[in-house]
């Protein structure tokens, strides 16, 4: 398949350092940064549509708890950001080993 394909395209792959938050704030409006906008993982992890999902997820739930339940919009934030800023950096760290043999050449 590789020798049949006529024309070939290349993008540089880098690497970030790990976000060290995902909440940020824009004055007095809290901003939020999720998936690939936070932290674009290296294509081969395959985690970058599944942690864009699984952190809206979640982030829907903080919020459900703020508006129906009448929890702190900060400590619910903040307990979302805990939750799901070490997945992140646990994708980051992992993209170089995961790298195939070539990867390096």
């Amino acid at each position: 398949m590789i020798s049949a394909t006529g024309e070939w395209n290349a993008a540089p792959v880098l690497d970030i350092d790990p976000p060290q938050r995902m909440l940020h704030a824009v004055g007095e409006t809290p901003v939020i940064l999720l998936g690939d906008t936070l932290a674009p993982v290296l294509p081969h992890t395959g985690r970058g549509a599944n942690h864009g999902i699984h952190q809206a997820h979640g982030l829907a739930i903080a919020l459900s708890q703020h508006l129906h339940h009448g929890a702190d919009l900060d400590a619910a934030l903040a307990g979302w950001q805990e939750r799901f800023l070490p997945a992140v950096h646990h994708a980051l760290h992992l993209g170089p080993y995961l790298a195939p043999p070539w990867a390096s050449d």
